[in-house]
């Protein structure tokens, strides 16, 4: 039973598109309408049927007797009366007079429950001045039932395209750190048996294949929900690019009990579902671990073994079988790139025991990077330093960076890795492009968010866009001062500016650097003098690598990057078969 979502009549919930099943249709369904609306129900049941408007449930329920009118947003309610009459509250939304080009996601909560001043949504800081050692937050009181993270029921409704996807009861509580104490608070649903279904149903995420999940997360941004609101989802892109984990997204649109709260992220939640359901790994084997690692005695193992070995020959093979090294110095790189100062807690690695029992990074939470200030900063050198410089860079957070880079074939690797990611994945075209696109996706929702609730100061679409242009700039400057801080950090000489393409443009068959990923072309520049692996994939069919432009017919090779230089990876179609048009299929 959901007594506190559905108070007065203490019944359990459904869709309303459920009342079929009973021989009801309502017409036209729940959804999103650009105008206004006659609703009206169609009963071929013995039942008579009752319903009442809006969410909340102190008012009365009336006898159906003809079409409704809506001209705003509302929620009908619907109970079914009569002998045998299913003991269930029949609900669904009604999004009128807007045209909403975002998914909308709808939650029915009792107010009391959610919203301030007794609910979880209430939430501030009081703010402290911070411990001796300028770590921020420290001495700060947090007041609110946001913090205290409690469950409470609430019936969820998803619709994309303007249609229902998807509506089960769930719990839901908030989500996050210290941005609770911002006046949009980040939300967790979660499905729960006892009053509704085992998962959410529905391929929520286009990057994704998955179409169930136990856990999804309706996040605001973090601490950039009164900025660009698509920050930290940009980022996720590029991480996704990197074949580093993050958390998928979804722009979305969030309702409340009827009140429009506005643009919202639909995310993954990371948790052994995910890593399950990501890479089968195995929850029983999996250890997922956050900030420093607790009392994690494998990760006490590693970070020692990387401490006492780093100058050992072998050392580059072996830490390769505790650690995914190219995972890390992309995952590294990445938060590196954008200045992340709060990677030192939102951090996340894990690793399967029953698999390769090796240790990987997710990317987990951006928005606090990506500031102007950075540019001049020298993150990078920080984030190697042997001793504390700042609150964000204690030794527990640079020990592992900076004992694989100190070592000279990781270094070098680590080196070249950051050039090709610079200006492949990360090339300031490429990036700016996808901010774009980004941007473009909300922003004929913008008007109408700048105003959402619970914002009380005054917001303007003129923000927003100025929002845009900063965080846009940020990406547009950063690789000049990004490789500068790389040169710095490692004390390295001068540049070569390297090109490697293949007559097969619109294939990825360059390998360089040894990396996972692969290109179909790179065009940069990277350390002279610096050894830098380049290859092909040793099966490429239909076709078949000939040579390099200079001569070469090796398929693996190393430059020694002494000069600026441009290859060309040659390759041939693979030769007709014999057995072409003699080979039948017979069943």
């Amino acid at each position: 039973m959901i007594a506190t979502i559905a108070a007065a009549v203490d019944l359990p919930i459904e869709s309303v598109q459920k009342l079929k099943k009973h021989g009801i249709t309502v017409s036209p369904e729940c959804g999103v309408y650009a105008s206004g609306i006659s609703v009206s129900f169609e009963n071929k049941s013995s039942f008579a049927i009752s319903y009442r408007l809006g969410s909340s449930d102190s008012t009365s329920f009336q006898r159906y007797k003809n079409p409704i009118n809506l001209n705003q947003t509302t929620y009908i309610q619907v109970k079914l009366e009569g002998n045998g009459a299913p003991n269930t509250l029949f609900i669904g939304t009604f999004i009128v007079g807007r045209n909403h080009t975002l998914p909308v996601i709808c939650l029915k909560v009792e107010p009391s429950a959610f919203f301030a001043p007794t609910g979880i949504y209430d939430g501030k800081i009081l703010f402290g001045g911070g411990n001796a050692n300028g770590i921020p937050g420290t001495g700060n009181s947090f007041v609110g039932n946001a913090w205290k993270k409690n469950p409470i029921p609430c019936f969820a409704q998803f619709f994309y395209n303007n249609e229902l996807v998807e509506a089960t009861a769930c719990q839901v509580k908030t989500f996050g750190g210290w941005t609770l104490g911002l006046p949009e608070k980040s939300l967790h649903l979660y499905t729960d048996t006892l009053i509704g279904k085992k998962e959410f149903e529905y391929k929520f995420f286009k990057n994704k294949p998955y179409n169930e999940f136990e856990h999804l997360v309706l996040r605001t941004s973090g601490s950039d929900q009164n900025f660009t609101r698509f920050k930290d989802i940009s980022i996720s892109s590029f991480a996704a690019e990197l074949m580093v984990d993050y958390m998928d997204y979804q722009p979305a649109i969030l309702y409340v009990n009827e009140k429009y709260f506005g643009i919202i992220n639909l995310r993954e939640k990371i948790n052994k579902d995910y890593l399950a359901y990501n890479h089968n790994a195995d929850k029983s084997n999996t250890v997922l671990l956050e900030q420093e690692g607790g009392n994690s005695k494998d990760y006490k193992f590693l970070k020692d073994y990387v401490a006492a070995h780093y100058a050992d020959a072998n050392f580059p093979e072996e830490i390769q079988k505790l650690m995914d090294l190219e995972d890390y110095f992309n995952y590294s790189f990445l938060e590196i790139y954008i200045a992340n100062v709060d990677s030192r807690g939102n951090i996340r690695y894990w690793k399967d025991s029953s698999s390769d029992n090796k240790w990987r990074w997710i990317y987990y939470d951006g928005d606090l990077g990506c500031a102007g200030n950075f540019h001049r900063q020298n993150f990078l050198k920080e984030r190697i330093s042997p001793v504390q410089t700042d609150w964000y860079n204690p030794t527990w957070t640079t020990n592992l960076l900076r004992y694989t880079t100190t070592n000279p074939e990781l270094r070098n690797r680590f080196v070249q890795q950051a050039c090709l990611l610079m200006c492949t994945v990360l090339q300031k075209d490429t990036v700016v492009n996808r901010i774009d696109q980004f941007a473009n996706a909300i922003a004929s929702e913008i008007p109408y968010h700048v105003n959402r609730f619970p914002i009380t100061q005054k917001e303007t679409e003129k923000d927003w866009n100025n929002h845009v242009k900063n965080y846009r700039k940020f990406w547009e400057i950063r690789p000049v001062s990004m490789f500068r801080h790389v040169k710095e950090a490692y004390g390295l000489g001068d540049s070569v500016h390297l090109k490697f393409t293949t007559n097969i443009p619109d294939k990825k068959l360059l390998i360089v650097n040894e990396s996972k990923l692969h290109f179909n072309k790179v065009e940069g520049d990277f350390f002279a003098n610096i050894p830098l692996p380049l290859a092909v994939p040793e099966h490429s069919f239909p076709y078949v690598f000939k040579q390099w432009s200079d001569g070469v017919k090796e398929k693996s090779r190393v430059l020694d990057c002494s000069t600026s230089s441009s290859i060309e990876a040659q390759f041939t179609h693979a030769p007709v078969s014999e057995l072409k048009n003699k080979l039948h299929i017979r069943r």
